[in-house]
């Protein structure tokens, strides 16, 4: 499992879950899944946002 995180645009310490990755599939396939979710995320942002991808399950 991994987990997508991004910042807010007011605090870039914090920590906003966005997607969890849990597909019935490799690690390493649930790990793409969540880097190319980032990927396109950072890419369409509007506001100056942080995104990024750890495993396991959501954490504060």
């Amino acid at each position: 499992m991994f987990t997508l995180y991004r910042t807010s645009p007011s605090d870039d310490n914090m920590r906003i879950h966005v997607a969890s990755f849990d597909a019935d599939e490799s690690a390493s396939y649930n790990e793409e899944s969540c880097r190319l979710a980032a990927e396109h995320f950072r890419k369409q942002a509007k506001l100056n946002v942080r995104y990024w991808c750890e495993k396991g399950p959501f954490k504060k």
